[in-house]
């Protein structure tokens, strides 16, 4: 048995690694159509990477690295995907679910 405190900070870090994903992404895709890059209905577009590829395309079109923001949308993914995972064997009382 989990206790409740332990609970409800994997709740709190999974909701807010979930938020942070989602604000980071937002982000990103206004800077993406302000640079006439996207359209608007492409936020809709639910590819994983597609904002990163066009991303990566404007960096190698312009002479930047994109390596600084990929790393970062990388590492904010697997922290939700450990922060999911951590929520799950709490949320199960430590049995996979």
């Amino acid at each position: 048995m989990t206790s409740p405190i332990l609970g409800l900070c994997v709740a709190i870090w999974f909701s807010l690694s979930v938020l942070l994903l989602i604000i980071v992404q937002f982000v990103l895709f206004i800077w993406l159509w302000k640079e006439k890059r996207l359209k608007f209905f492409d936020i809709f577009v639910g590819v994983p990477g597609y904002m990163d590829r066009i991303y990566m395309k404007w960096c190698v079109d312009n002479g930047r690295s994109y390596r600084l923001v990929i790393n970062i949308r990388s590492i904010l993914l697997i922290n939700a995907i450990l922060a999911g995972v951590a929520f799950a064997f709490t949320v199960n009382d430590g049995k996979m679910p």
